[in-house]
């Protein structure tokens, strides 16, 4: 098993030829990051086409892009709380919220070192959770500064990409949901395919896993409007729950166990943010949530 350069597939099939009984299979993981990148590419394709008009406009001073890895690499130097980034302000922003919002569930930012293809799905869901809080700091960070002091250009970027209605769409439908729906299960299959022996499962089964999403696929396709629809999106690998255990139960911890603390001063009060995420994206119920739709 192998990831999908050419170098790795040259010595597989050299493996596969020399020694009898050896299997021909890919790295279903790393085919999995490859998928989320071409999306990725097609989508800011498609973006870079839609707003021309208004990206041409725009300082180019400013770098604003439709890349959602290169918007998810800004949020990460702005508003990690690691401070990785010296000119970001990820320490300030905690405090900010613990002041203005406490006991919010905020998400964290994504690691956006490396080259991670899944990250633009992953770090997709801070964007659509915190955005409004991202927005709100960086406003009063610009009006407030001296008047002899520049204007951060990190800061001006995002502001500009997260009042953008289409960007926040993006990050929302065609990442986030992804992510929650495909990203995620694939990935667990994926890494856990070779301890699912006694039912009858083997990493040559992932094949069935992508005949159903491809077929599923397909169907959002023809009707894009699917992609909304939580019972079709959340159930895409239901047979598969059925059929490993294992899988159910990792889907029952995600979903109504796993827990994440809020933003507070004084007490570990703790939500099961996945399944706040998951109302939220697929039932939004503030304007600028909807109006993503």
């Amino acid at each position: 098993m192998t990831d999908t350069c050419n170098g790795a597939q040259k010595l597989r099939r050299v493996l596969v030829d020399r020694i009898d009984g050896a299997r021909d299979l890919d790295c279903m993981n790393h085919l999995r990051n490859v998928w989320i990148r071409g999306m990725e590419k097609s989508l800011s394709k498609y973006l870079n086409q839609m707003l021309r008009s208004s990206l041409d406009d725009i300082d180019s001073t400013l770098r604003v892009t439709t890349s959602i890895s290169a918007v998810i690499r800004a949020i990460d130097k702005e508003f990690s709380l690691s401070a990785n980034y010296p000119k970001g302000h990820g320490e300030l922003f905690l405090e900010w919220i613990r002041e203005n919002y406490p006991g919010v569930l905020l998400l964290h930012v994504e690691r956006a070192s490396g080259s991670r293809q899944d990250l633009c799905t992953e770090g997709c869901m801070a964007i659509f959770m915190n955005y409004e809080y991202y927005v709100e700091f960086l406003d009063q960070m610009l009006r407030k500064r001296d008047a002899n002091e520049k204007a951060s250009i990190l800061q001006q970027n995002l502001f500009v990409i997260l009042t953008s209605v289409e960007m926040l769409a993006l990050s929302r439908l065609l990442m986030s949901i992804i992510h929650l729906s495909i990203s995620m299960p694939v990935r667990f299959l994926a890494g856990k395919s070779h301890q699912f022996a006694k039912h009858g499962w083997s990493a040559a089964d992932m094949s069935r896993v992508i005949d159903t999403l491809h077929s599923k696929l397909n169907d959002i396709h023809k009707n894009p409007s699917l992609i909304l629809n939580e019972n079709f999106m959340m159930n895409i690998f239901q047979q598969y729950r059925n059929e490993l255990p294992p899988f159910e139960e990792y889907w029952q911890l995600i979903y109504h166990k796993k827990q994440m603390k809020v933003v507070s001063r004084t007490d570990g009060t703790s939500v099961v943010h996945y399944k706040r995420i998951r109302r939220r994206l697929f039932h939004p119920t503030k304007k600028a949530d909807k109006q993503t739709t």
